[in-house]
């Protein structure tokens, strides 16, 4: 009987390891794959195909954890698209996130102006500014 709890714990644990180990293999692919779409939606951005950049980070933040980089590069590709008034969130949770430079008070700024919220836009043009000296 001891013979057998043994042989069924060594079986247990390798079941248990290989399915880990299945879910580990997954992740890293599911992080690979997400990390090759960033660069691609990069390569889109830094080409000025705003539209493209744009559909592939707002598929990268439905499946990936990270989102705080992708908000700011969302935020102004909506900026330079025709929907310019769905910035907004996109840099606000940016700017709430630290992840962006200073210079996300001036996308904010232009997209609280675009949304005629002129004390906010003023707020943060002149954090830019004040960051500027």
């Amino acid at each position: 009987m001891k013979k057998y709890l043994t042989t069924a714990t060594k079986v247990f644990t390798l079941l248990l390891v290989m399915v880990l180990s299945g879910q580990a293999n997954a992740q890293d692919k599911n992080s690979k794959r997400i990390r090759i779409q960033e660069e691609r939606a990069l390569s889109y951005f830094q080409n000025k195909e705003y539209r493209k950049s744009l559909n592939l980070f707002l598929k990268i933040n439905a499946v990936s954890k990270d989102t705080t980089d992708n908000n700011y590069l969302i935020g102004m590709c909506y900026l330079s698209t025709n929907q310019k008034l769905k910035a907004l969130p996109y840099l606000v949770a940016a700017e709430e996130a630290k992840a962006a430079s200073f210079v996300v008070y001036y996308y904010l700024g232009r997209a609280y102006h675009l949304n005629h919220d002129f004390d906010k836009a003023i707020k943060n043009l002149q954090i830019y500014k004040d960051s500027l000296a």
